[in-house]
């Protein structure tokens, strides 16, 4: 386990002429962590930022964009017992929802 990890996620919706506008943020930061169990050497710390927008239209329709990991860091968690994995570089996804 990491000694220090914290994470914010914010959101703003807005009103008026651009109601149904969603736009929202997070970061997530965590310090170096063992990599192995044995405690031989530690994987770096990173910090991660994460940004959406949300478009709500009609009758229960939502358009959303997520792109995790803007800055394309690159970076490894441990799974414990010795695992090491990479995590997604930068990656986009598009999604269209109904609500009813």
């Amino acid at each position: 386990m990491p000694e220090h990890q914290a994470a914010l996620w914010t959101s703003w919706a807005f009103d008026g002429a651009l109601e149904g506008l969603t736009i929202g943020g997070g970061v997530f930061h965590s310090s170096s962590q063992a990599a192995t169990t044995a405690n031989a050497f530690d994987l770096p710390g990173y910090t991660r930022l994460d940004l959406n927008a949300a478009w709500a239209f009609g009758e229960g329709y939502e358009v959303r964009l997520n792109v995790d990991n803007v800055t394309d860091e690159t970076i490894f968690i441990t799974g414990g017992f010795s695992q090491i994995y990479p995590q997604a570089p930068r990656t986009a996804r598009l999604t269209l929802s109904r609500s009813w």
